[in-house]
């Protein structure tokens, strides 16, 4: 058994947000453009808050995700890039 904790960052970014979205789904024009638009979301709270999450990999599958969030700032870079925030 293998057990590594790793960053979200850059490189493995859309990996990371890839995550949130059902696997039949990735091929559809609307959740593609959400994925590009979260994308833009994630790198900006990399860029000011340096961490986003840690992903726990158990034998190289994707075990669990520990989320870490920034709420306010997090809503106010949503409704920026997306135009509202739900």
């Amino acid at each position: 058994m293998n057990l590594q904790i790793k960053d979200v960052n850059k490189e493995n970014l859309i990996p990371f947000v890839k995550l949130y979205i059902p696997s039949d789904k990735t091929k559809e024009p609307s959740f593609i453009k959400g994925i590009e638009k979260m994308k833009i979301v994630k790198e900006k709270i990399l860029e000011r808050y340096g961490s986003l999450a840690k992903v726990v990999y158990l034998d190289e599958k994707v075990y669990w995700i520990y989320p870490i969030y920034i709420r306010l700032q997090m809503k106010k870079l949503i409704k920026n890039v997306f135009g509202f925030f739900y």
